[in-house]
């Protein structure tokens, strides 16, 4: 994201320009190139151009001023420039090999020479190095750092690029330093107000550039930098990007921001924070103006990762079932790596597609939130209805091969009966079996919401058929052998009569009434002793008989 202000002709609007250039003096073959850059010499014989800031700055104070400068494509062209200070005028320089400072006095230059001059002991690469009251000499007295190679890498700067120039001043310990390209080349440390400017720290600070049988054009810009950094290299759909500032100009600060964010949304603030709403890629460009009026602007792209579009079902909603639930979360781009699922009673999963249990039928507030591999994660809340299951149940009575069912099924309104070879959808169904033995039957019970219990009968079956007496009970009341019930299996109708030893009516059998609770007809008990009993019946074979005997009744 960082980058160095090369030379840029922009066309800024003419108003800017000229407030701009109305701060800095343009001399002899110099002109202005645009808002903060300027052209010493251009490619020509015999050039010299100076520019000066028209306001004095004081040595008083310190200052840490950046440039770029441009010293041609020439190799071996010439001369060079200088950063100059001096109290005279913003309206003098020169030309030829005196680097458009020759002469001036007093004066302290930073100068960058391109040309080797032997009679002023230049060394045969560009170098830098620091004089004072215009006298480019380096075997002089004025010679006061220097002269060393401007590039440690090389020894040409004539390059056809942009170089930056630093010129630090610490007013507290009276050093001067020149940094090329980020590094420290030359320093003076000495008393210049007093020893150069006669204790007068009021000077003008410019740039001069000359050349003379050889030619390059020469150049140098007032540094604007606009650069910032973010909080994330990639963020995901509806998280914050904060960014954060370091533009820099090289006369001073940076007096105002703006932002385009890409996605309609700008701001002015120093630092500002961005929140992207939707997913993809967007170039951000800062642009800042400094104190001059010049500004410049850096973009950026930045990219937005989508989020998952969570999503889920869920089979089998009822309550004592395991219950499926199925994830159908997509993802425009990327895959999905976790899944973390709270089923609202407590329990919770990781599985992509997992399977739960609900103990009671309730409403519960289930809870997905899945994570992509790029770390993107969004959350589906929904309510999930456990309906309740009903309780599937039934009584039978066997007569020989047939069965009669009496359903006894709670919270249920359709049935399923499967016998071995049908299937039955009554209530309560009677089934004639094929033959004796045990057979399976099954009972499917659906509640109105579709829940559904299941229960399993073990039907065992045969064609005998018994008639059995018992011969004594005991109607005390305990419970316990109460009532005379005689056993009728393949029975089609039966009838009899019970009397006490004198021939008196105690109870009549019928179909519906074929039991003795011990009471006379009259209903009081009927005394210990012994009863007699005559009962008629016709079996499902065809069969009538009859059969007597007696009844002992004990209390």
């Amino acid at each position: 994201m960082k980058k160095i202000l090369f030379f840029l002709i922009i066309n800024y609007q003419l108003s800017i320009i000229n407030s701009f250039a109305q701060s800095y003096q343009v001399n002899g073959n110099a002109s202005q190139l645009s808002c903060n850059c300027y052209r010493l010499t251009p490619d020509l014989n015999t050039q010299g151009g100076s520019v000066w800031n028209v306001n004095q700055i004081s040595l008083v104070d310190s200052f840490d001023f950046t440039f770029d400068v441009f010293l041609g494509y020439n190799d071996g062209g010439a001369d060079g420039i200088a950063f100059v200070l001096q109290p005279v005028s913003t309206s003098i320089g020169s030309n030829g090999g005196g680097l458009g400072y020759l002469g001036i006095t007093p004066s302290v230059a930073i100068e960058i020479d391109t040309y080797m001059n032997g009679n002023y002991g230049d060394p045969i690469y560009d170098h830098i190095g620091i004089q004072s009251n215009g006298d480019v000499d380096h075997n002089g007295i004025n010679n006061l750092a220097g002269p060393t190679s401007a590039l440690t890498s090389t020894g040409n700067i004539e390059d056809g690029q942009n170089h930056l120039l630093r010129v630090k001043w610490n007013a507290g310990t009276q050093t001067l330093e020149a940094y090329f390209d980020g590094v420290l080349r030359v320093t003076y440390t000495g008393n210049i107000v007093a020893n150069i400017f006669s204790n007068n720290p009021n000077v003008y600070w410019g740039f001069t550039g000359s050349t003379g049988g050889s030619i390059n054009e020469q150049r140098f810009c007032l540094s604007i930098v606009p650069d910032f950094s973010t909080n994330v290299a990639t963020l995901c759909q509806g998280e914050t990007l904060q960014l954060t500032d370091s533009s820099y100009s090289g006369l001073g600060s940076i007096a105002s921001w703006s932002w385009d964010f890409g996605n309609g949304t700008a701001s002015t603030d120093t630092n500002p924070s961005v929140v992207y709403n939707s997913a993809g890629t967007f170039q951000i460009v800062q642009t800042v103006v400094d104190q001059a009026g010049c500004s410049d602007s850096n973009t950026t792209t930045i990219t937005v990762l989508p989020l998952p579009d969570v999503g889920f079902t869920v089979d089998n909603n009822c309550s004592g079932n395991p219950i499926l639930f199925t994830d159908t979360t997509l993802i425009p781009s990327g895959t999905l790596s976790t899944w973390n699922w709270s089923f609202g009673d407590g329990e919770s999963s990781t599985d992509q597609n997992p399977i739960h249990n609900y103990a009671t039928d309730a409403t519960y507030i289930v809870s997905l939130t899945v994570v992509s591999t790029d770390g993107c994660s969004s959350t589906q809340n929904s309510n999930v209805v456990i309906n309740p299951s009903p309780t599937a149940s039934a009584d039978m009575q066997t007569s020989l091969l047939t069965v009669n069912f009496t359903n006894t099924s709670t919270g249920a309104e359709s049935y399923e009966w499967i016998f071995p070879d049908t299937t039955l959808t009554t209530t309560s169904p009677s089934y004639t079996f094929p033959d004796t033995g045990h057979y399976p039957v099954i009972l499917v019970a659906t509640s109105a919401n579709g829940c559904t219990d299941t229960i399993v009968f073990d039907v065992y079956v045969d064609n005998t058929i018994l008639i059995e007496v018992p011969n004594v009970f005991t109607p005390n009341g305990d419970l316990s052998n109460d009532v005379w019930i005689p056993t009728l299996k393949g029975v089609e109708k039966a009838e009899g009569r019970i009397f006490n030893r004198w021939g008196m009516l105690m109870a009549e059998i019928t179909e519906t009434a074929n039991t003795w609770d011990g009471k006379t007809k009259g209903g009081n008990d009927a005394p210990d002793g012994t009863y007699f009993y005559i009962l008629q019946y016709s079996t499902i074979d065809g069969n009538s008989d009859k059969k007597k005997g007696t009844i002992t009744v004990l209390r």
